[in-house]
């Protein structure tokens, strides 16, 4: 199971940080719970940290940090192992527009790496830029929900019946 787990990066929109522990403390375990080895884990930790901006706060208890540092951290931890395939629920809960930013950037990068990457999201400067949008209705996630629509960002907007189509149509400028 373990082999499975090491291709697949999670981050759940719950996950909870243990006040007590430090940045540096959650991505050394995180690196040695998916066998990443000693040095690639330090070339790993130095790259994340500064593109996410973490190495200053690298030592400070998860307790004494702002929503969008525990989100930056979370996010790290999730990719600690270099995985293949990416899911993100809601990556963006947090985050100041520049951090999205780089967020945005760094999953161009990963993608661009041959990274796969699922993201669940409602924040429509994210899904405008996403390859391909599937749009479950606005009761998907309680629901079940029903596929409204699917495809690229243009062919969602055109979709009368997507509510999520209506919001991207405007960040589009289509309207």
């Amino acid at each position: 199971l373990m082999d499975y787990r090491r291709h697949i990066g999670f981050l759940t929109s719950e996950l909870k940080l243990e006040d007590y522990f430090t940045p540096n403390y959650l991505f050394d375990y995180f690196s040695k719970l998916y066998g990443v080895g000693e040095e690639q884990a330090a070339q790993r930790k130095k790259e994340l940290f500064e593109k996410f901006g973490i190495d200053k706060f690298a030592e400070v208890k998860v307790a004494d940090m702002s929503t969008g540092m525990k989100q930056k951290i979370s996010l790290v931890i999730s990719i600690v192992h270099n995985p293949d395939i990416i899911i993100f629920d809601e990556p963006t809960t947090g985050l100041h527009f520049h951090d999205i930013r780089k967020l945005l950037e760094a999953f161009d990068a990963l993608i661009l790496r041959g990274h796969s990457i699922v993201i669940i999201e409602h924040n429509m400067d994210v899904i405008k830029c996403a390859d391909y949008v599937i749009d479950l209705g606005p009761e998907g996630g309680n629901k079940g929900g029903n596929l409204v629509a699917a495809g690229t960002p243009e062919e969602v907007a055109r979709c009368a019946e997507s509510y999520t189509g209506q919001f991207l149509q405007e960040k589009l400028h289509m309207k």
